[in-house]
């Protein structure tokens, strides 16, 4: 696990209990995978999650916001919901005094997307473009290695993830 700004930390799953039971009082956590988490947690055996499920895409419980988020290599695979989720909860929880854990299965790519969103939509990074909020982050971790997938949403849809959500964009193509 390792810090990238005061009081927001980056960590991998691999031979982990995902949900990390034992966080304390003073801790929130984005769990940004599908496997295992999210599958885990609502205990589907398909592929996928069950696109009746009112969790399809996220599952917030207390201090823990359980993203259905795989490291694709295609950018139609990330949602706008799902940086604004964890932005808004990031945010939430930051202001109560949490400290964060973001995590994926690896540490370097979803969960690393993430705390760069949450960074630059909260003033801590900068967020005229992806590339120069990219270039920012880059500095504070420099493990930061954005699989295709997410790097080409984040290109594509950076107004859309650090502006207002709408609800009409919430499925990419």
């Amino acid at each position: 696990m390792r810090e990238v700004a005061p009081g927001i930390f980056i960590d991998g799953t691999l031979n982990k209990v995902c949900l990390y039971p034992e966080v304390n009082d003073d801790t929130a956590v984005i769990h940004a995978a599908k496997d295992p988490c999210h599958r885990k947690r609502l205990g589907y055996t398909t592929r996928g999650a069950p696109k009746d499920h009112p969790h399809e895409h996220s599952l917030r419980e207390g201090r823990h916001l359980i993203l259905n988020m795989v490291d694709a290599p295609e950018p139609r695979y990330f949602l706008p919901l799902m940086f604004h989720q964890a932005r808004d909860f990031a945010a939430e929880h930051r202001a109560q005094g949490r400290a964060l854990i973001i995590h994926c299965n690896e540490g370097r790519s979803r969960s690393t997307s993430l705390a760069l969103v949450i960074l630059a939509t909260s003033g801590a990074l900068p967020s005229a473009s992806y590339a120069e909020a990219r270039a920012a982050y880059t500095a504070l971790d420099p493990l930061y290695a954005p699989n295709d997938g997410v790097r080409l949403f984040l290109e594509t849809h950076w107004a859309q993830v650090c502006g207002v959500y709408d609800v009409d964009s919430a499925v990419t193509t």
